[in-house]
């Protein structure tokens, strides 16, 4: 039989749907034509091998690992060139991060429990490294990170730069212990009445510590310095709020393998959602990604009518999307993002209505969305979102279901 529905859910479904495509395509459209902004030039310069400093625009990725080489513009027309670490000695962005070549005895030790032995002593090889700069002055302090491993550099008067020691080592077969010769070796360089030895006996290997205590000896010493540790202000994490009010197109299959009688699918009809979403900006890379939690209201009561009689979906759920975000910036005031998610479905009350027959609970699940969305303001979104088949009726054995569903998705921060 001809499926019932009302002429009014049969055009604003058509509405709907012809609006999430056309909302798509607009972000698509915006896509193609400003993503190549979304890697911003900046002003900065580099000093060569040679000593001769160049002013120019230099991509600013906002590196979390030290760098190797860095990309930049003589001037906004001209093309990308690249520079390494055997180019430059020196090279900053404007009010940002400062980084200097240097030549160094440095220990890679790792930290692994498994890869430890039991000498503490420091395995030194000479290398030439990319340091970034934290404080500049009497005394200086450098970091330089990859992956899973940050190490600290300082140097004192214009000496030799030398790495502030600190070793994990095997103290028994299933312990480690730790080497701090860092501590010493500030006691011995960093000599002023302010700073004791037993402040520096409870100095951590971080670097809010070290950078407290290096102010405190500039501070101490009368000494000019310059704190280049931007973090702090330009890589702060931040939690923003939204709420995220939606409507969709949704579908509902089920398929009984040992009898069609309770076959049915739901052609797309509308649903309905109101979701708060938490967002955690990382606090690195620009700020370009970022951690989700949305616990949502969905709502969706469709219905068929079989020859056996009418079946109706009353599936009202908590779903709560998990995962993560990442932002690619148009200007200012306009960014793309994209969203992977693994979605929560938690029913409420929910079933499959049969006439006539015993009634399906449905039960919760998993599966996974994808979003694409514009930010405009930091203040207004909209997103179009595809969720992926999930599996309501996990508890009949001899019973398969699919709800897949498609949203248009509208934000409005509220906090941030």
């Amino acid at each position: 039989m001809t499926p019932r529905r009302s002429k009014f859910l049969t055009i604003s479904g058509l509405w709907i749907n012809g609006t999430i495509k056309t909302s798509l395509c607009l972000i698509f459209l915006i896509c193609g034509v400003k993503l190549t902004a979304q890697i911003r030039y900046k002003p900065g310069y580099f000093i060569t091998s040679n000593g001769e400093r160049v002013d120019c625009l230099i991509k600013d990725i906002d590196w979390e690992n030290t760098p190797e080489v860095f990309n930049y513009r003589l001037d906004s027309l001209s093309e990308e060139k690249e520079k390494t670490i055997e180019d430059v000695k020196e090279f900053r962005i404007s009010s940002g991060a400062k980084y200097i070549r240097a030549n160094v005895q440095i220990d890679r030790s790792s930290q692994s429990m498994d890869k430890l032995t039991f000498d503490k002593q420091s395995e030194f090889k000479n290398e030439t490294i990319l340091l970034k700069v934290l404080i500049e002055g009497k005394a200086s302090l450098y970091v330089h990170q990859q992956l899973n491993l940050t190490l600290f550099f300082y140097g004192v008067d214009s000496d030799s730069i030398q790495q502030l020691v600190f070793k994990y080592y095997k103290a028994s077969s299933n312990t480690r212990g730790e080497y701090r010769l860092y501590r010493n070796q500030l006691w011995t360089d960093l000599k002023c009445d302010a700073i004791t030895f037993d402040e520096l006996s409870e100095l951590n290997y971080t670097k809010k510590d070290l950078i407290r205590l290096f102010k405190k000896y500039h501070t101490c010493q009368d000494a000019r310095f310059v704190d280049l540790d931007k973090d702090k202000k330009s890589k702060s994490s931040s939690l923003n709020i939204s709420v995220r009010p939606g409507v969709g197109i949704s579908s509902l299959s089920v398929d009984n393998s040992l009898s069609d009688i309770r076959d049915v699918d739901f052609e797309a009809s509308i649903s309905y959602r109101i979701g708060l979403e938490l967002e955690f900006v990382l606090p690195f890379n620009n700020n370009k990604w970022g951690i989700l939690l949305e616990p949502t209201l969905n709502i969706y009561q469709p219905e068929e009518e079989l020859a056996a009689g009418v079946v109706k979906a009353d599936y009202n759920s908590i779903e709560v999307p998990f995962g993560l975000r990442y932002y690619s910036f148009i200007n200012d005031n306009s960014k793309i993002f994209f969203d992977a998610l693994v979605v929560t479905g938690i029913p409420l009350s929910s079933e499959i209505d049969y006439t006539g027959t015993n009634d399906l609970e449905i039960s919760g699940n998993v599966n996974l969305a994808l979003g694409l969305g514009y930010s405009w303001k930091n203040k207004y979104s909209v997103e179009v979102r595809n969720g992926f088949g999930r599996e309501l009726l996990g508890d009949f054995v001899s019973i398969d279901s699919s709800y897949k569903s498609l949203q248009l998705i509208f934000g409005y921060q509220i906090s941030k």
